[in-house]
């Protein structure tokens, strides 16, 4: 069975937004991403680039090594 990295990304960022009570729109506005895009991500169907993996993740203030 084939490992799908961009689920298991868009699973593991939405599972720490959630337990850090944060909603996709506080994610859009602290990353500069739009929410759209946002959306997108955190059901799985985009891949962020490295840029906007790292600025998701300033944004919700967790190190890129944990996704």
């Amino acid at each position: 069975m084939e490992r799908d990295d961009g689920r298991e990304l868009s699973y593991a960022l939405d599972s720490i937004r959630s337990v850090r009570g944060m909603r996709q729109c506080d994610v859009a506005t602290l990353s500069a991403l739009s929410a759209p895009f946002i959306s997108q991500v955190f059901k799985g169907k985009r891949t962020p680039d490295w840029d906007s993996l790292k600025a998701i993740c300033e944004a919700m203030n967790i190190p890129m090594t944990i996704v």
